[in-house]
């Protein structure tokens, strides 16, 4: 009985050590994918993170893009005001110099017609 377990013991380590090999291989198996996963968490909330501060920084030039827009509109009335207020003092100028010389013209008719009364 000693002779068989001596002959068997050989090949009962063999398969020992296979076995003791393959529960290595699943171990450091289990360990990669427990790490995945627990980084695979916190690679998910970077992204949740990233998305939501790229949100905020668009949400931010969105608002600035309105307030441009805004100023740039109040520029453009204030531009067409400043063009309307000019045509205005254009016609005024206009008005003012017609009846500068129907006035010069009325004038010079009372000049000639104080002179031809004088004469």
């Amino acid at each position: 009985k000693i002779a068989l377990a001596a002959e068997n013991i050989d090949k009962a380590v063999q398969e020992c050590d296979a076995v003791v090999k393959t529960h290595d291989r699943l171990v450091a198996e289990k360990q990669e994918l427990e790490l995945a996963l627990s980084s695979g968490g916190s690679a998910v909330q970077d992204i949740v993170d990233k998305t939501n501060r790229m949100e905020s920084m668009k949400n931010d030039v969105q608002k600035q893009v309105d307030d441009t827009n805004k100023r740039i509109q109040n520029e453009k009335d204030i531009i067409n005001g400043i063009q309307m207020a000019g045509s205005k003092v254009s016609s005024d100028a206009a008005r003012l110099r017609d009846e500068i010389k129907e006035m010069e013209n009325i004038a010079e008719k009372c000049e000639e017609d104080k002179t031809s009364k004088d004469n």
